[in-house]
């Protein structure tokens, strides 16, 4: 029966038409539950990540991505970096996941013209090879003299219509008049949720840290609402001595517990870090590799060289200490993939306590010996 007959059927039963229309409301709102329904049979389509980071997923389609920082802290650098990627397959210890170009759109609200041009051609395409540009990848505009209630207008009239798989949204804040309408920050976001989940693309927005060194949080209504709703979240920050350093602070998914440092060559392209002191360089790690992986064979190898067997706490100080790497949750990551490569092996003797040898050694007779500090008393 139709939606009218129906209609026509409760008037004659004596509904009135108020009532008729809260039924048809509410019949509304349990079909949008039922499409909104999550099961555990429910065929829902996989995360898609643009890059990898260090080997680890990140930037995923479909989602908003939040990079923040101080003022002048190399967050348009960043975003010169990954913009790159849309063309180059590797760049830093970036990497694009697909083998496809990434279409790529940057809005830019902050800067003039002039410096907009000049980013693109002398830092993306500089990165990416001015000759071989492709100039039909990379759509570009620059927003900075329209009035902010036209800018989000302009902005979905771009995405919807180029369809792009990246967007730089430098500055995300330039679309509400007052960066403490908790109701503007909410629709906005809400907003720019809705666009990226219809294009399926991945939006980086750019936003300012509050002005206070000692405070993190971003800036504003629009910045609670922002971190409140990214998948992921990143921070820059620049050293005096113009070393700027890209770290994750908040995910939804995969951590990213390394920290990217990079320059910026007299060219005035991106390049990563060496630490001077006393006069020498500091090398890059020698055991990570392009793709953001380590060369687990030469490190496990260079940790037990010299040694039949090794305690699990001696080799992870010595694994730690020869990749460069603070978290215990990283070496762990990198001693269960080296046992299921069969890199090495391992054994747990009578006390319990589990040592390791090189898996192309013998397996040793006896155990190694405990360090004075930590034998049971």
């Amino acid at each position: 029966m139709s939606f009218n007959l129906i209609n026509a059927e409760l008037a004659k039963a004596g509904t009135s038409q108020v009532e008729i229309e809260k039924q048809a409301e509410h019949q509304q709102l349990l079909q949008t539950l039922e499409q909104r329904r999550i099961t555990r049979t429910k065929e829902i389509p996989p995360i898609q990540f643009l890059f990898n980071l260090f080997g680890t997923p990140c930037f995923p389609r479909g989602e908003l991505v939040a990079v923040t920082g101080k003022h002048k802290s190399g967050k348009t650098i960043l975003c010169s970096i990954v913009m790159s990627l849309g063309t180059l397959r590797q760049n830093l210890q970036f990497t694009r996941v697909e083998t496809d170009p990434l279409h790529v759109l940057w809005i830019d609200t902050e800067q003039s013209d002039t410096s907009t041009q000049d980013i693109l051609r002398e830092r993306i395409a500089g990165m990416v090879g001015k000759e071989e540009f492709p100039d039909d990848m990379y759509d570009i505009f620059n927003l900075r003299i329209d009035n902010w209630q036209h800018r989000m207008p302009l902005v979905k009239c771009a995405i919807e219509t180029i369809r792009p798989d990246l967007v730089i949204f430098d500055g995300v804040r330039d679309v509400v008049g007052d960066i403490n309408d908790y109701e503007s920050a909410q629709n906005t976001v809400e907003a720019l949720l809705r666009l990226v989940s219809a294009a399926n693309c991945c939006m980086v927005c750019v936003l300012h840290e509050n002005k206070s060194l000692e405070d993190k949080t971003l800036r504003g209504a629009i910045g609670t609402e922002l971190q409140n709703k990214c998948f992921e979240q990143y921070a820059m920050e620049k050293s005096d001595q113009h070393v700027f350093t890209f770290t994750q602070t908040h995910t939804r998914k995969f951590d990213i517990d390394r920290k990217l440092q990079f320059t910026v060559n007299n060219d005035g392209l991106p390049e990563l870090y060496t630490c001077e002191f006393e006069g020498t360089v500091k090398p890059a790690n020698p055991y990570l590799m392009e793709n953001g992986k380590y060369n687990l064979a030469n490190l496990f190898t260079d940790a037990l060289i010299g040694c039949k067997s090794m305690r699990a706490v001696t080799l992870r100080d010595k694994v730690m200490q020869l990749a460069q790497i603070s978290q215990r949750r990283l070496y762990d990551e990198l001693r269960v993939k080296a046992l299921d490569e069969g890199i090495i092996k391992c054994r747990k003797p009578k006390s319990n306590l589990c040592f390791y040898w090189l898996a192309n050694m013998p397996e040793p007779d006896e155990e190694p010996q405990l360090p004075l500090e930590q034998v049971p008393l």
